[in-house]
């Protein structure tokens, strides 16, 4: 989505395109339990003042998070999540702040290959 920075992405329930290289999806269905992603989304999507159901362009979502969730909050808003000590989500932040203001300072501002 970074050469189309305006596409809209809805926001749903679930396992969803997200956690598509979780091990643990298997046909769609999180076999860690879809509760535990709910608790971990509804979480996130609070935090972001977000709601299910709506969309919402990509590269907005995108300045939202960068704006609204720093590397010390992933330790509560993820707690549950078992990949969070491979400091996947603290990397990705830190590589999305650092496009945010790169953008901001003449650059692109698109995550290149990072987020597509």
């Amino acid at each position: 989505m970074g050469s189309q920075p305006q596409s809209e992405v809805q926001l749903v329930r679930g396992a969803d395109d997200i956690c598509c290289f979780c091990p643990h999806l298997k046909t769609g269905i999180c076999l860690r339990g879809e509760k535990r992603v709910d608790v971990i989304d509804s979480r996130v999507m609070e935090h972001l003042g977000l709601s299910y159901d709506s969309k919402v362009a990509w590269n907005d979502l995108l300045d939202l998070v960068a704006a609204r969730v720093g590397v010390d909050d992933i330790a509560f808003l993820c707690r549950e999540c078992s990949w969070r000590d491979l400091d996947f989500c603290s990397d990705g932040l830190a590589s999305l702040a650092d496009c945010r203001q790169k953008g901001r300072s003449g650059g692109t501002g698109a995550p290149a290959g990072q987020v597509d």
